[in-house]
């Protein structure tokens, strides 16, 4: 694809030079001239001498549109001036849409010059620009290099044209080689068999090493440094790539594929504002790449504007719709109605152990706004008895802007001859800019920690427990884009409260530090981070075990430090498979009724989670977490849900 840009810019670049030269004033010699041509040709219009002078002056200077009608008339004269009538036919070829009228007289000029290779070369550059002559064009091109095996332009153009069609390739490679035989330092071939190579994985380490060639030839060649640099990227050395992609648009500013190829690697990366400004650049130097377009959509996307997103994917040629099939399907799962079922199980020991079944319909209300409907019925199982209860919810995901996200969630929880309990939570994410983002929001939920939190018991026709967190949290979070590092810190405070129990209240200060260690095939970034948290009182007794108002049955140290380090990592498989894990390891120093502050302990969690999208309509999700922190809890928590897109 790049390589058939590289030379429809190359057509535009010679065209828009030509149209140039074509509006200078003549000189004054030459506007005689041409006045003298031009007062013989009223008298006798057909005048050899005269036409062939206003030609050869007007296309001197550059006027070949002027010079044109004069060519055709003297072509009518001399119908069989080879010279003549491939110029008129060049003329033609430079002409809007003029290929029609290039062929048959270009045709006719290689038929009056049979050994002439420039000639029979013209004819078939013009017969290639049509994908309906192109069969025709490679018989020319055949024709030359068997006739002058040396003749360069015949080599380069008929190894650039057999390289589109997988089936050709190996003759393409062969011409290339000849090619280089002859001329090894020659970049048109250098780049061309370089691009060649690079279309297939098995053959991307020799592609690299023919861009070094090219490289040493001429260390500036823009198109070396853009097919070397997207090389660098599809292998995950992005940086390497960045720089090299900086390199070209420092020579160049405008140049579209260097545009292209550095937005493609700020895509992937999430820095999708950054990437969209680089692409409308791009879109106005190559209007009609369809991959520019593409990485277009994606960015849009990544903004959330799937509709518009959508609308530039409608735009791109049909022929090129397979190249964008992930993006269209991505978009298509936004835009669109999906319902999702899954299983929760949970096992801690029979401290709190659950089986819970999901039920998911989310739907679009608008292009920035989704409303989701959820039932999660769940059996419960402890040590001492067990219980079920019903969660119903309903969601708002709102698009608020290009920098800010908002979620609004009410959910209703009831437990079988127990009251209904109502939660609700509200978030906001807004982004400063690339590197600075803020949020904050609010949450009141349940505490699953055990059956005195989560139901209640009842002593004495009194209901203990229940235990709702009311917790609102604030939080800034900055990325370096540069040193490829990251730091969050957040702020949370509020209270539990529960049927029959006093108040506690709870506040947290949490710092995360990441580094990125590598940015693709697999993401990995490793990370440290620094947890306190603090409650007015333990609340963590069963009934009979302290006095009734601070009964809870939740973990509620007075004091709880955690120190950890993290790796998390991201594995692509192919468009199909996506999975992502996170470990940490750490030391936990916590405070309760009886425990010491000052005696650390082992802290230690997991967590894995597979994504594969089976079918364009269907997705399977798994999940396993495991959690060994906070003292409380040794627990185990597996996942399996199935999403079907309508």
């Amino acid at each position: 694809m790049s390589r058939r840009l590289t030379f429809i810019l190359f057509i535009l670049a010679v065209t828009a030079q030509l149209s140039r030269a074509d509006d200078s004033p003549l000189k004054p010699s030459i506007a005689n001239a041409v006045q003298h041509d031009q007062q013989v040709l009223q008298s006798d219009p057909k005048n050899k001498e005269a036409l062939n002078d206003i030609v050869d002056q007007l296309d001197g200077a550059g006027h070949w549109k002027d010079a044109l009608p004069y060519l055709a008339t003297l072509n009518e004269v001399q119908p069989n001036d080879a010279a003549r009538t491939h110029q008129l036919g060049m003329y033609y070829s430079w002409s809007d849409n003029g290929s029609a009228k290039a062929l048959p007289l270009l045709r006719h000029a290689s038929e009056l010059q049979p050994a002439n290779s420039q000639y029979a070369y013209d004819y078939a550059d013009v017969l290639a620009r049509g994908s309906e002559h192109r069969a025709q064009s490679i018989q020319v091109l055949r024709s030359i290099v068997e006739r002058d095996p040396k003749f360069m332009p015949a080599i380069t153009r008929l190894a650039e044209i057999l390289s589109w069609s997988g089936s050709s390739r190996a003759e393409s490679s062969k011409l290339y080689q000849q090619g280089l035989a002859i001329e090894p330092r020659n970049l048109e071939l250098l780049d061309g068999y370089a691009e060649m190579l690079s279309w297939d994985h098995a053959t991307r380490p020799q592609a690299e090493l023919v861009f070094s060639r090219a490289l040493e030839a001429r260390p500036n060649d823009p198109r070396a440094l853009v097919g070397k640099a997207q090389l660098l990227a599809w292998s995950g050395r992005s940086d390497e790539a960045l720089a090299m992609y900086d390199s070209v648009l420092r020579q160049d500013p405008h140049h579209p594929m260097a545009l292209r190829g550095r937005a493609e690697i700020l895509n992937w990366k999430g820095r999708y504002a950054e990437a969209r400004d680089l692409l409308v650049q791009a879109k106005n130097a190559a209007p009609d790449d369809a991959g520019v377009s593409l990485e277009l959509a994606r960015s849009e996307a990544g903004l959330g504007h799937f509709a518009y997103a959508r609308s530039i994917l409608h735009d791109i040629a049909s022929g090129n719709a397979t190249e964008g099939t992930d993006l269209r399907q991505a978009v298509s799962r936004a835009l669109g109605t999906w319902i999702e079922v899954g299983y929760f199980g949970r096992r801690n020991r029979r401290n709190l152990d659950y089986d819970r079944a999901m039920l998911l319909v989310s739907t679009p209300l608008n292009s920035s706004n989704r409303f989701t409907f959820g039932y999660k019925p769940t059996f419960w199982s402890t040590k001492t008895g067990d219980f079920d209860s019903h969660y119903f919810l309903g969601s708002l995901d709102s698009q608020v802007s290009e920098q800010a996200t908002t979620h609004a969630q009410v959910g209703v929880e009831n437990f079988p001859n127990h009251t209904t309990q109502v939660d609700a939570g509200a978030d906001l994410n807004y982004r400063l800019n690339p590197s600075w983002a803020f949020d904050a929001g609010f949450d009141r939920g349940p505490v699953e920690e055990s059956m005195l939190s989560t139901r209640g018991i009842d002593v004495n026709g009194v209901t203990l427990g229940r235990v709702r967190s009311n917790l609102g949290h604030i939080g800034v979070g900055y990325s370096s884009q540069h040193g490829h590092w990251d730091a969050s810190l957040h702020y949370s405070d509020g209270l539990y409260t529960g049927e029959t129990v006093d108040s506690n209240r709870r506040y947290g200060v949490d710092l995360d530090l990441g580094k990125m260690v590598r940015s693709d095939k697999p993401y990995l970034r490793l990370s440290y981070g620094v947890s306190y948290m603090g409650f007015d009182h333990d609340a963590d007794f069963q009934p009979g075990a302290a006095p009734p108002r601070i009964v809870g049955g939740y973990f509620s140290p007075t004091r709880y430090l955690l120190n950890y380090g993290g790796l998390g990592s991201t594995w692509r498989f192919g468009n199909k498979v996506e999975w992502r894990s996170s470990t940490s390891l750490g030391v936990q120093n916590v405070q309760t009724t009886t425990s010491d502050f000052g005696k650390p302990s082992f802290a230690a969690t997991v967590s894995s989670n597979l994504l594969w999208r089976a079918t364009p309509e269907n997705e399977i999700r798994l999940g396993y977490d495991f959690l060994n922190v906070y003292s409380a809890f040794r627990r185990h928590l597996v996942s399996v849900s199935w999403r079907h897109y309508f």
